[in-house]
């Protein structure tokens, strides 16, 4: 099949300047974002309904928030992503489109680390690490947004709402 690792080049980033595999993907040839106000995926002419998502195998129904605003993925707990545009095995069945496939990062068996990073989107943690030393690992990310702050002064000021909600926040954890 067409596959193609997502995740390798981490030049594209969201609109809130983290690096995302889903934003890598729309610049590929054959791979459309859509429409203004749309965040999903359109492949070779395909609807977004039509890709399969996956992370550690479990489909996402919807990998994105606020209209694409961020993608649920968090970048410090990503080992590996690929986009398979045709010819896609049997197990992924039922998508007519493409399949993301999303793999997260294994623990550190030897030592703990840890990262807390605060920008303009947010503030993010990540912390992976042995449990039981050589044997079982844990990888930990968790973020969340503060982007309500900026857009609620905007949205006051220029629309008839006084308190529109576009903050998220994201947790991914993975024990191996």
């Amino acid at each position: 099949g067409d596959q193609i690792d997502a995740f390798k080049s981490k030049e594209f980033k969201s609109l809130l300047g983290e690096s995302d595999p889903i934003n890598n993907v729309r610049v590929m040839p054959g791979v459309q974002s859509g429409g203004e106000g749309q965040s999903g995926l359109f492949v070779r002419g395909g609807g977004a309904d039509q890709n399969l998502i996956l992370m550690e195998g479990v489909p996402l129904y919807e990998a994105s928030h606020t209209v694409g605003i961020a993608s649920l993925f968090i970048e410090e707990s990503i080992r590996e992503a690929s986009l398979i545009k045709n010819g896609f095995p049997a197990r992924y069945g039922g998508r007519l489109s493409a399949v993301m496939d999303v793999h997260l990062k294994e623990g550190n068996t030897t030592k703990h680390e840890r990262i807390f990073s605060v920008g303009i989107p947010g503030a993010k943690f990540h912390a992976n690490g042995p449990i039981w030393k050589n044997k079982t690992t844990y990888n930990f990310s968790a973020r969340t947004s503060w982007i309500n702050y900026y857009i609620n002064k905007f949205l006051v000021k220029y629309t008839n709402y006084d308190n529109i909600t576009l903050d998220y926040r994201d947790i991914v954890g993975k024990i191996t």
